[in-house]
């Protein structure tokens, strides 16, 4: 199949506002433009160099769509650092979500690998999760710093799991749990996330 075949697939298939912008704002030459188009690239030939033209129907069709309804990528990503910058996580029963939009949010930045969105992230933990979290790293750590670096996300967040579900189980937080109807909200709907019975002894 070539890469007009395709795009004449893809776009029959397109539905609501993909299907407006393509039948109703681009014209006849913009749709055969798209078509159409190639990538010219230079290849070393055994007589010199040579001009290679290629398909690149597929490729054009995609930039059009993200240039049309995403706009700059780079405002795309300035908004997603905004986003993150004022992100937190206000109890722990929303760590579930926080923790999906702050992934999707932080791998639209081209600076992503940052160790700084490490620590961002965990920052913007409740204070008592921060807290236990970062006692745990350390002990796990023999006591030294909490090597930023060498942790991924993964690591972080299991700890981040575990250390949340150590609260649903420890019994000393009954009697705050009893006191306090908002903890205990918050603690029954986290540990109803993950399966657990925290319902006090």
């Amino acid at each position: 199949m070539s890469q007009r075949e395709i795009v004449n697939a893809l776009t029959a298939g397109f539905t609501g506002n993909l299907r407006s912008w393509w039948h109703n704002h681009l014209t006849d030459a913009n749709r055969e433009a798209i078509k159409d188009a190639v990538f010219e690239k230079m290849e070393q030939g055994p007589n010199g160099d040579v001009v290679i033209i290629q398909p690149n129907s597929i490729n054009t069709l995609v930039y059009a769509v993200i240039k049309h309804f995403v706009g700059r990528t780079t405002l795309y990503s300035d908004q997603s650092l905004e986003a993150l910058l004022g992100m937190k996580c206000p109890k722990m029963s929303d760590f579930k979500w926080y923790k999906d939009i702050f992934m999707s949010r932080l791998y639209n930045l081209t600076t992503c690998r940052d160790v700084v969105w490490k620590h961002k992230y965990v920052e913007g933990l409740p204070k008592y999760v921060r807290e236990k979290f970062y006692s745990t790293m350390v002990t796990n750590s023999g006591g030294t710093d909490i090597d930023w670096e060498g942790i991924s996300y993964r690591d972080i967040n299991s700890t981040i799991q575990k250390v949340c579900l150590e609260i649903c189980q420890q019994q000393k937080h009954a009697t705050k749990i009893a006191k306090d109807s908002d903890y205990r909200k918050e603690v029954r709907s986290f540990c109803k996330q993950y399966g657990i019975d925290n319902t006090p002894s």
